[in-house]
């Protein structure tokens, strides 16, 4: 009978900088780190500096994925309904013309 490997452990891999705001995440962009990261390059967190390296299983991040899509998609909602209101005002002020 051969032995089996043991099962890979998984990582969390919650960062950070996923709650950073559109403000904050322009700042950071422009920061060395920010930008080394965004070309492609490692940063402070893939090195444990900003991000969860505790097991799944362990971690108190529990399901952030699922979180940041619903963030995601409660902000597009409220994004969309500020452009059809914006449109609507257009809409009026072309009509008053």
């Amino acid at each position: 009978m051969g032995k089996t490997k043991p099962k890979a452990k998984e990582i969390c891999a919650f960062d950070e900088r996923l709650l950073l705001g559109d403000t904050e995440f322009l700042e950071w962009s422009a920061t060395e780190e920010g930008k080394r990261v965004l070309a492609g390059g490692k940063g402070e967190g893939e090195e444990g500096g900003q991000r969860c390296g505790v097991e799944k299983r362990r971690c108190r991040h529990v399901g952030w994925q699922g979180l940041r899509g619903e963030d995601i998609l409660m902000e597009e909602s409220l994004l969309r309904e500020q452009l059809e209101g914006i449109a609507r005002e257009e809409k009026a002020i072309r009509y008053a013309s």
